[in-house]
């Protein structure tokens, strides 16, 4: 999977504007936030992902990278 802050503020978007929230007008503020955001989500999921292998000669935890 993989993930890209771009994707992700695009995603943020869509959610917000499905739920009735303005999100393009002259005062909206989201630009900024959804940038915040999605960097945060971006940053935690590539530095904490790993996958788990549960059996086999090559059983144990594996960070991602």
């Amino acid at each position: 999977m993989a993930t890209t802050k771009e994707a992700t503020k695009k995603e943020l978007i869509k959610e917000l504007k499905a739920r009735g929230f303005v999100t393009d007008n002259q005062f909206s503020q989201n630009d900024p936030l959804m940038d915040a955001i999605a960097a945060a989500i971006t940053t935690i999921l590539t530095r904490d992902a790993e996958v788990i292998v549960t059996s086999g000669s090559s059983k144990g935890s594996y960070k991602i990278t």
